[in-house]
């Protein structure tokens, strides 16, 4: 009777593991260009940088995340899930809030093995003249 009852116990306990594992889909995704250089720009202006995306894998790309390493840098991005060999873009704001080099890192989250993925922006902020 113990061993029957050893032997249902653990089959209660792989079932629930079993149940509980979720399969996770994974894809892969390919920019254009990682890295912008925005040269040089007014020091209070603001430009836009347009990253552009190609989802490689065999499911649905999801972007989950954009995260900026500053406040100055405003991310926004597709919401919806991006079909397989479909483009999408990510939009970043810079706002040039001081003078001196810019080198603004972006952290794309989502479905894949190699998330996050690491953009940059670079340039100049000069005087307005």
């Amino acid at each position: 009777m113990r061993i029957v009852m050893m032997l249902l116990g653990m089959l209660i306990v792989n079932y629930s593991c079993f149940r509980t594992t979720q399969k996770t889909d994974f894809t892969e995704i390919e920019f254009d260009n990682r890295k912008v250089d925005v040269g040089s720009i007014n020091v209070y202006d603001s430009v836009q940088c347009n990253f552009s995306l190609k989802n490689c894998g065999d499911t649905l790309l999801i972007i989950n995340n954009v995260i900026s390493s500053c406040g100055c840098t405003v991310p926004s991005w597709m919401k919806d899930p991006i079909e397989v060999d479909s483009i999408g873009k990510i939009e970043i704001i810079y706002k040039s809030e001081m003078l001196g080099e810019i080198d603004e890192g972006i952290l794309v989250y989502f479905n894949g093995k190699s998330s996050p993925v690491h953009l940059s922006i670079e340039g100049v902020v000069i005087e307005s003249k």
